[in-house]
């Protein structure tokens, strides 16, 4: 339940961002004081938008959910 939580809440967050960002393959580590989520983003094929700062902002979203989340991001470009 957590998981899925915590996964609707990212998908909320890239939705409020970009409605054609997309969540995947997403997984939760937790560790004694931190927990990483780990993710994907799937962007449109011909968005140019730089990947550092795209994972920055997501970031800084998600630590407003809670400052213990560290999240590790892989970006994908859709090829549809």
């Amino acid at each position: 339940p957590e998981l899925n939580a915590r996964k609707e809440q990212v998908a909320e967050l890239l939705a409020q961002r970009d409605p054609r960002l997309k969540l995947h393959d997403f997984r939760m580590v937790k560790g004694f004081s931190l927990t990483n989520l780990v993710f994907d983003v799937l962007i449109p094929a011909e968005d140019k938008i730089d990947h550092e700062t795209l994972k920055k902002s997501i970031f800084e979203e998600v630590s407003k959910i809670d400052p213990s989340y560290r999240c590790v991001i892989q970006v994908d470009h859709s090829f549809v």
